[in-house]
């Protein structure tokens, strides 16, 4: 029992990304859309890219209302840069 608590108190200080932000490409698809919910529930700040950005703000607002958090996004196609 003891070493499963160690375990889980790491990953919990592992997992806690609270002052970071973590930048997402390709977030308005299907993968993107699961780390940044992933990111907001641990605590984290997230700058979403992708280069078309419909939806994206409503996902992003909601996600910031519900988590307490500020991530933003930003229209960005990282193919031109």
């Amino acid at each position: 029992m003891e070493a499963r608590l160690v375990c889980f108190n790491f990953m919990t200080h592992l997992l806690d990304l609270k002052k970071k932000f973590t930048v997402v490409t390709g977030a308005n698809g299907f993968l993107g859309r699961v780390f940044i919910e992933a990111i907001s529930e641990n605590n984290g700040n997230f700058i979403a890219l992708d280069k078309n950005i419909s939806g994206l703000k409503k996902t992003v607002t909601t996600l910031n209302n519900k988590f307490g958090t500020n991530s933003k996004y930003y229209k960005c196609d990282i193919t031109k840069i």
